[in-house]
């Protein structure tokens, strides 16, 4: 957190001078000299960032592990949270497959996506009156996991067959579809569990 609170802090300085040039029109100068000098500054401030990102990323999901199995531990509520931490780990496996790329098995993709798209509609059947609540369970299967359902089937559809499509896809890079993907399941997903797990 420290270093990417100092990165943040440092690459202000950066967009100031960056504000000042643009608004002063000083590129008319030097024909963008120092302009492309601030911006090779910032993409290194944004792969930095990126960097550490990932890294609160890995410690946030070890915390959430952690936390989700002491809640789980004599809850009233730990059978359905058992069927919601296996259905998030059934999501990440399939996130895992998709982040391996052009080394991925894209049939395996499809029929994980198929799987995925039928346990959401037997969830919604199975836990059909809490879902019906607003709440954290809806959240998790009315929204999240619906939503990215549908999100991987129109995904599957785009790129079948055309593996450069696919991997400019999952490639790991800020702004990215995948990591987008990949932060709702691995950062948004638990949050529901624990907050469902709540007294």
């Amino acid at each position: 957190m420290t270093a990417a609170n100092d990165t943040l802090k440092a690459s202000q300085v950066a967009f100031k001078e960056l504000a000042d040039y643009i608004n002063a029109k000083d590129y008319q100068d030097d024909g963008y000299k120092k302009g492309d000098a601030l911006n090779a500054t910032l993409m290194a401030y944004g792969k930095t960032c990126y960097g550490l990102a990932s890294e609160l990323q890995d410690l946030y999901l070890t915390a959430m592990t952690v936390a989700l199995d002491a809640a789980v531990q004599g809850s009233s509520k730990a059978d359905t949270a058992r069927v919601m931490l296996a259905d998030w780990a059934q999501t990440r496996a399939l996130v895992a497959e998709m982040a391996k790329g052009t080394t991925a098995d894209m049939a395996k993709i499809g029929a994980m996506v198929a799987g995925l798209s039928e346990l959401v509609d037997r969830r919604k059947v199975e836990f059909a009156a809490d879902i019906a609540k607003p709440g954290p369970l809806a959240r998790f299967y009315d929204r999240q996991l619906s939503d990215f359902a549908v999100r991987m089937r129109r995904l599957v559809r785009d790129v079948a067959g055309k593996p450069k499509a696919f991997q400019d896809l999952v490639e790991d890079r800020p702004g990215s579809t995948f990591n987008s993907v990949r932060d709702t399941v691995e950062m948004t997903l638990p949050g529901e569990i624990l907050a469902f797990l709540k007294p």
